[in-house]
């Protein structure tokens, strides 16, 4: 008998996997234990998502410092670092209003699936960013993560789709250096058919898996009923 409930142990080991395997993503409510984070907010829904604004200060028509943009959720959807001397505007400005505003998906569609809302980094058109390699990073929060999402930049909303190299934060937060002023999103999917293949495998797998131990735990039965 402890023969048999020993054997148990793979079966359920195996059906927990193949239901991970097989759930479709899912729109995280808490995604850590110590920083809950609020649900998801989407464009169009109810709580709306929040709009990530600050003024800069300009010296001499630059930025002396650094600043961050935060959105409003807890966890915020939406996050943007501007480096010190990453803005160039008049030399007569004082100061500049950024915004990082959370938009309908229009225009140019995007390779695959968005994993979150499209967010419009903006600035007043005669403020344009410095040649000086001075760092803007964009960190957005994925609706669904389930597999590692993908930074995509675009220029305008009809302006084609670039994918950009992305780096995860955790707390399904994930990072990519600013190309420029623009709409960026989230995209899952991208590049995941050697992912999907492997999947695939591994279900079947692990099915082989739980028809050979069924087998061997109906043998172990049927021989304790014979003794």
């Amino acid at each position: 008998m402890r023969v048999a409930q020993r054997a148990r142990w793979p079966l359920v080991l195996c059906l927990l996997g193949l239901g991970w395997l097989l759930s479709p993503d899912v729109v995280p409510i808490y995604d850590g234990l110590t920083f809950p984070q609020d649900p998801y907010r989407y464009v169009g829904a109810t709580p709306t998502p929040t709009t990530a604004r600050a003024t800069v200060s300009l010296r001499a028509g630059t930025n002396p410092g650094g600043v961050i943009l935060n959105s409003a959720e807890r966890g915020p959807q939406v996050q943007l670092y501007v480096a010190a001397n990453a803005l160039r505007a008049g030399a007569s400005s004082s100061a500049v209003d950024l915004s990082v505003t959370p938009e309908a998906m229009t225009g140019s569609t995007t390779p695959d699936a968005p994993a979150s809302n499209v967010y419009r980094f903006a600035a007043p058109p005669a403020v344009t960013l410095t040649d000086n390699h001075a760092p803007i990073q964009v960190t957005l929060r994925a609706a669904v993560h389930k597999s590692p999402p993908v930074m995509y930049y675009r220029s305008g909303p009809t302006d084609r789709w670039e994918r950009l190299a992305t780096r995860g934060l955790g707390h399904a937060s994930f990072n990519a250096t600013a190309p420029g002023f623009g709409d960026y999103v989230l995209v899952r999917g991208t590049g995941s058919g050697a992912a999907s293949d492997a999947r695939v495998f591994v279900v079947v797998g692990m099915l082989l898996v739980v028809s050979l131990v069924s087998s061997a735990l109906l043998v172990l039965r049927r021989r304790g009923r014979v003794g």
